[in-house]
Order: C-alpha cells, then sequence, then structure tokens
C-alpha cells in the first residue's frame, strides 16, 4: 500500500503530464474524450457514464477551458454543454488537490431548479472517483441543512436566490478560494430579474478567477455581464443554424376556443409518442392537467410548473424521463437545458414570447443527432412569428388539421365542470392568466389582446360570460383619454419632468410601469364624451319633470308589513334651492347656506323620529309579550277536561266555541295577572274566578 509522500508524487508527476500537453491540444484531431488530457479518474468517469465521443462545443471549449482561460460558449440545445464545463471543473479542483477544508472551489449557476438537478446528477456520475464533495442548493428544500454542510463542499450547484441567502445568512460560508464559476443559461438567469441577484454574488466572489459562460442563444444582457465577469474572453459558437439540424418544425393555425380540442386531437393520434407541451402559465398548466386527466386520452399525463413543490417537480420530471410514451404540460420552466430523453414533439399551445424562447422550447428534442417534430398552435393574429423565426434561419411548414380526426371535447368540459364544480374555478383562472399574459407581452406586433375571442374563449372553458379583466379595461381607458389629452397638461408635464433632477430619476416610480409600456399599435381608442358635465342634482331635476319616483326605499315593520317610503332623493332636492343667484351676485349655482340649514333641520327630525319609532316598537314588543303570556295561561287553563280523559259536548264545534269566548277568557287573564289594591276587589276576584272554572 502506497504511502501519503508516494501519493503525492505520483499525482503530481500526473498533473505535469498532463498540464504540459494542455497547450498542443488540436480540435480538430481530438474526437473522443481519451484524446484529450485528462486525470485516470476523470477518464474512469467519464467511461462508467457511457460518454465516449466528443460533440463539437466540448472538442472547441474543453482545451480552452483546460488552459485557464475564460469562455463565453455559444452552442444548439442538445450539444454537450454540461460536459463542456463539468470537465474542466474537476480537472480544475484535481489540479489544486483541493481538499474539503479548503472551502467552495467551484460555482455553477444555472436559472431553474430541474436544470440545476440535472447537473448535478450528472456530476456524481463523472466524478464518482474523485474525492471531492459537492452539493445542490435550490430553492424548496430544508435551509437549515444545506447550512450544516455548504461550509465544507468543493463544488456548489445552485440557483441564484438560494445562494444569495446563503452568503447572506450562512456564518461561516464564503467564496474567498473559489477558483472557477459557471453561468449555465446565463440568458435565462438575466430575464427571470436576476439580474440584481448576479452583481451581488459576483460582488462576494474573488476578482482571481476562471469564469465559464455557456447559453444556447447570445444576448444583450450576456455581452454586458461578460464584460464585467470576464477577462479577454475566448468565445466559442458552434451554431451553423439555431436548432438541430433534424429537428422539423411546423405550425398549425386555429382560434383560441379550438386549441383544446386540437390538442387532444393531436394527442389521440400519437399514443405512442412522449409529447411535451408548453403553456404560458401556471393556471393554464393546472386546467388543461385536470380536464385531460378526466378525459383520459389514452396517455398519462403530467403537469410540471413552478407552483409545485420541490421534490413533487423532481418527481414528475423523472417520472416523464423514465416513461416511453406520456405527455408532459409544463410552463418555461422546462424550456431550458432539461435533457429529457427521447421526446418526439414538442407542442407550444401558446406562441413563445420570442425567438428564443422558441428555440429552447423547440430543443428538447431532436437532442444527440435524433429527429424530432415541433408544431406550434398559432391565432390568426400570432403568425407574424413564423416571418421572424424565419429571419433567425428557422424555417416553419404550414400544416392543416385532418377534419375526420379532429374530435369535439365541448359536451365532456361542461358534464365535467358540472360534476367537479372546482374544475369551473380553475377554468377562470386559466382565462385570467392566459390574457395577462398576452397583455403583458412586448412584442405587440404578434400578441393583440384587442383581436382575441374573449367570448368564445370563455366558452370553450365552459363559462357562460367572460370574466371582467380588469387590467384590460384600465389599460383601454388610458389609451383613450392619452390620445385626447389637452395641451395644457401636456406642457404641465413638460414642465414637471424638466424640473426632475436627472440623478433621481429612480426615485420617481411610475404609478404602474406596465401599463405605461404598453404601445398603442392596433388598439381603438375609448371615445370621451364632450360638452358639460351633468351634475347629480341636476340629474335628479330631469327625473322629477319626467314624473319618475326617484330612490324608492323599502322598509319592513316588526309584523313583517312592508312599508316604501319614496322621495328620499326627491325630498332632498325639493329643499334644495336650484334657481340661479341674483345678477348682482353674479354666481350661480346652488345656495349653499340655506342647503347646510336644511339638512340640519331634516338631521334632527330625522332622529326624533327614529327615537320615537323606537320607543313605540319598544312598548309593542312589551305588549306582545304580556299577551303571549295571557295565551299561554288561559291554554292551560282551559285543558283540564281534555286531560280528565272527559269527551268535549261540542264536538267539531270546539273551536268555535274558545274563539267566540277569547275575548272574556283574555279580561279574566288579565285581571288574574295584574296587581290588587284592595282586598275586596281580590274576593271578588277570586269569586269570579270559582264561578269560571
Amino acid at each position: 500500500m502506497l504511502k501519503k509522500h508516494e501519493i503525492r508524487k505520483l499525482h503530481g508527476k500526473e498533473v505535469e503530464e498532463c498540464s504540459s500537453k494542455y497547450d498542443k491540444i488540436s480540435p480538430g484531431v481530438c474526437t473522443k474524450f481519451k484524446d484529450l488530457p485528462l486525470s485516470f479518474r476523470t477518464q474512469t468517469g467519464l467511461e462508467s457514464a457511457g460518454f465516449v465521443n466528443l460533440t463539437d462545443i466540448q472538442r472547441e471549449s474543453i482545451p480552452a477551458c483546460l488552459q485557464g482561460k475564460d469562455v463565453m460558449a455559444e452552442a444548439v440545445t442538445g450539444s454537450g454543454k454540461t460536459l463542456a464545463f463539468l470537465v474542466p471543473v474537476l480537472e480544475c479542483l484535481w489540479r489544486e488537490r483541493w481538499s474539503p477544508q479548503a472551502g467552495v472551489g467551484a460555482l455553477i449557476i444555472t436559472p431553474t431548479r430541474e436544470l440545476a438537478y440535472q447537473i448535478f446528477e450528472v456530476l456524481k456520475k463523472i466524478g464518482a472517483k474523485h474525492d471531492f464533495s459537492a452539493g445542490l442548493i435550490i430553492g424548496g428544500k430544508p435551509v437549515e441543512e444545506e447550512k450544516r454542510r455548504i461550509s465544507t463542499t468543493n463544488i456548489v450547484v445552485a440557483t441564484p436566490g438560494r445562494l444569495l441567502q446563503h452568503m447572506d445568512e450562512t456564518v461561516g460560508f464564503t467564496c474567498d478560494n473559489l477558483q472557477m464559476l459557471v453561468l449555465d443559461e446565463a440568458d435565462r438567469i438575466l430575464d427571470l430579474g436576476f439580474s440584481k441577484a448576479m452583481n451581488y454574488i459576483v460582488d462576494n466572489l474573488p476578482q482571481y478567477r476562471q469564469t465559464l459562460l455557456f447559453s444556447a442563444t447570445q444576448t444583450p444582457n450576456i455581452k454586458q455581464l461578460a464584460e464585467l465577469s470576464l477577462k479577454d474572453p475566448v468565445t466559442v459558437s458552434t451554431n451553423k443554424s439555431s436548432t438541430p439540424s433534424l429537428l422539423t418544425h411546423t405550425y398549425v393555425t386555429c382560434e383560441l376556443q379550438e386549441k383544446l380540442e386540437v390538442l387532444y386531437s393531436f394527442i389521440k393520434s400519437h399514443l405512442t409518442s412522449k409529447i411535451l407541451v408548453f403553456m404560458s402559465s401556471c393556471k393554464q398548466v393546472q386546467y388543461h392537467n385536470a380536464v385531460l386527466c378526466k378525459l383520459r386520452p389514452g396517455l398519462p399525463i403530467l403537469a410540471l410548473y413552478g407552483k409545485q413543490k420541490q421534490l413533487r417537480r423532481v418527481g414528475v420530471y423523472e417520472s416523464f424521463c423514465n416513461k416511453k410514451a406520456a405527455v408532459l404540460l409544463a410552463t418555461d420552466i422546462a424550456a431550458r437545458g432539461l435533457d429529457i430523453p427521447a421526446v418526439h414533439w414538442v407542442v407550444h399551445l401558446d406562441c413563445p414570447e420570442d425567438v428564443e424562447t422558441y428555440i429552447h422550447r423547440a430543443g428538447r428534442t431532436a437532442r444527440y443527432h435524433r429527429a424530432g417534430s415541433s408544431l406550434a398552435l398559432l391565432l390568426p393574429s400570432e403568425q407574424r412569428m413564423v416571418e421572424k423565426l424565419a429571419v433567425k434561419g428557422v424555417t416553419m411548414q404550414k400544416i392543416r388539421v385532418n377534419p375526420s380526426k379532429q374530435m369535439s371535447v365541448q359536451k365532456k368540459v361542461q358534464a365535467m365542470c358540472a360534476e367537479s364544480p372546482e374544475v369551473h374555478h380553475v377554468a377562470r383562472g386559466c382565462f385570467v392568466s392566459y390574457v395577462r399574459s398576452v397583455f403583458l407581452q412586448k412584442d405587440k406586433s404578434v400578441f393583440n389582446v384587442q383581436k382575441l375571442s374573449l367570448e368564445g374563449y370563455a366558452a370553450s372553458l365552459v363559462m357562460l360570460t367572460a370574466p371582467k379583466v380588469r387590467f384590460l379595461k384600465k389599460a383601454e381607458k388610458k389609451l383613450g383619454g392619452g390620445e385626447k389629452e389637452n395641451e395644457e397638461k401636456k406642457e404641465e408635464k413638460i414642465k414637471f419632468d424638466d424640473a426632475i433632477d436627472s440623478d433621481d430619476d429612480d426615485m420617481w416610480m411610475k404609478k404602474n410601469p406596465v401599463l405605461d409600456d404598453i404601445s398603442t399599435e392596433g388598439l381603438e381608442p375609448v371615445p370621451v364624451r364632450e360638452g358639460k358635465v351633468k351634475t347629480k342634482v341636476a340629474k335628479a331635476k330631469a327625473l322629477l319633470a319626467k314624473g319618475i319616483k326617484t330612490n324608492i326605499k323599502i322598509t319592513f315593520d316588526d309584523e313583517g308589513e312592508v312599508e316604501e317610503t319614496e322621495g328620499v332623493f326627491e325630498h332632498q332636492v325639493s329643499n334644495v334651492d336650484l334657481t340661479p343667484a341674483s345678477d348682482a351676485n353674479k354666481a350661480g349655482g346652488i345656495n349653499i347656506t340655506e342647503h347646510m340649514e336644511g339638512m340640519k333641520e331634516a338631521d334632527v327630525k330625522d332622529k326624533i323620529g327614529e327615537k320615537t319609532r323606537r320607543k313605540e316598537a319598544k312598548i309593542l314588543k312589551k305588549e306582545k309579550k304580556k299577551q303571549k303570556k295571557t295565551d299561554e295561561a288561559v291554554t292551560l287553563g282551559g285543558s283540564s277536561g281534555s286531560e280528565s280523559g272527559e269527551e268535549s259536548d261540542y264536538g267539531s264545534d270546539q273551536e268555535s266555541y274558545q274563539d267566540s269566548n277569547q275575548d272574556s277568557d283574555q279580561e279574566c287573564a288579565a285581571k288574574r295577572f295584574c296587581p290588587v289594591q284592595d282586598l275586596e276587589e281580590t274576593e271578588l276576584l277570586a269569586q269570579q274566578l270559582l264561578g269560571d272554572l
């Protein structure tokens, strides 16, 4: 068995041997991982995981990464970018003989949890022979457990939000010794709003480090980030085309209310395929998942969206990867970097927001030299997306739905909503979230919310009427009022903007920045009425002149009788002096002083009337209570004969007899319970009662 100093000596020789060959690597000659000067442990891990041949992006980027240069790489989806940065990470820490006590040596940041989980799984396979510790730091997991282990982790795979949380809260967690920073899908990290978080993370990292940026598309934000984070980067691009060559692009034009039927018919026609369906929002995924699961098209239906718990998301992802034929309904969280085996079809149920989103969505199929197909369901108003894709080299072929294979599911969905009211509630959320997603899109040449058939879409979701969308009405009013804004307001606005110092622009927040950035192209403004605005008093006077009763107030007394009190507003108007002021005063309108005095008098009368009404009601209540006790006493007194078993001499006329003697019984009962002031009156009352009995 070798001793420690002998192991160190052998390791040093292997490092020197591999490092001396880095500058001699010829990308055109290397076709397999064995051709690269990698450590024995890394080579063994790659072979055990089944990775033998190099892809174009791996052949071009790995040599530059091994030489310690910053790299900004661009390649189509499914080209093997994960191994292109994982292999250099392992080799970098291997050369430095990194130990758990040294802390974090490599940091890999991804935009989504699923992509981070996938990278972590690949890292465990190819790095199984190394002694490094690795950790997956993402949301949805217990934070306390991560805090205990993150300080002794060598390779951290994380999402930006959770990583920044540990940098702020975890004691002892630092990245002062960081050797390599990797940003996978860097453009998506910035699109999801992590730009501020990334700036804070980069500020906490040492300046002397190696940085790698990998993405399928390059955007201006990436170039800006590269200028701040990378030093003399090597640009690697293998994008001969923006999408894989074996990927077929097709689209169908259909109305909004027909999308569910087209999707259902498509699934029924491809029962042996693995289908990935993309939608715009979580609530759309929830609704279609509930409906399709009850319709049972013949394939397993799975759903993946952001509001699910982390364990559920991982379970759905692994389940779909392991199935040979299934349908996965997902939002754009599944559009980036996920390596799902053997996906046959990618269906865009909702039009992608831009060309880059389409490229990443469609890239979930036709991976690693396999064939695949992409189908987009476009509205007639969204066909301009075809032209935008053609500019990027993506040629889409238009196809038509076979009428004989299209199935109608409207009646089934209606019956389903009748049986399950919760489906109707989810449908309402689906409607609002879809309209909001179209409304918030930046490209108004493709997405025009005014051209949507909202009533037809609501009917397809089994709703009687389309729900009211408040933000849409506000936008219409804003657009309608903006075109007819008078010149005085415009001048005041210009003067106010000029008075604001340019250094304080950030403190002047807009009331609704989304509505302020709306394009008015294709939208009809709301007409604005011109002329003098009528006041409430003028409208009331016009109604009185026509003899129309105004503001009828219906009240109920204690007996349940209806009391109509009309002219409440009419009474107020009649007390108002509507005649204009004299010419001497040269003022118009009502006499405010007299009107206020009249209101005070009416207030006093109302208070007195209310007090009187309550007093009368209280007295009446007491009398009714007393009457009720009297009736009970009479009933007890007259029931002795029936209780003793004696039959009544009056037979069926007993009720009429009781009615005829009701007044006399009440008088006796009243005397029975009234206080007696004199002894003689008491004796007379006793004799009378004995006579009655």
